[in-house]
């Protein structure tokens, strides 16, 4: 579905245009909340991996929601930092 509005964003047709934004946009919505979800997983890699794609996906852009998404992250990364420590003090 992805791949197909992706064909289409260099439409002639400035509808189809618009049409394929707005469905790429909602996916994305839905990709960020999955990612955001994976960064409380059980599992450090899922979580790194989760970063990562993360990272990916704002890299590009640099607004006040991406700001303040990356200001939530920065903070759970600490709290992860912190827990691994801990978790390694005790090993």
């Amino acid at each position: 579905m992805v791949e197909a509005m992706y064909r289409h964003v260099s439409d002639e047709s400035p509808i189809v245009k618009r049409l394929c934004l707005k469905g790429l946009v909602q996916y994305t919505t839905q990709i960020l909340g999955v990612i955001l979800a994976l960064l409380d997983d059980s599992d450090e890699s899922v979580q790194l991996t989760a970063v990562s794609c993360l990272l990916m996906v704002l890299e590009p852009s640099c607004n006040d929601v991406v700001k303040l998404i990356l200001l939530n992250l920065s903070i759970r990364l600490r709290n992860l930092q912190m827990n691994t420590d801990l978790l390694n003090s005790f090993l």
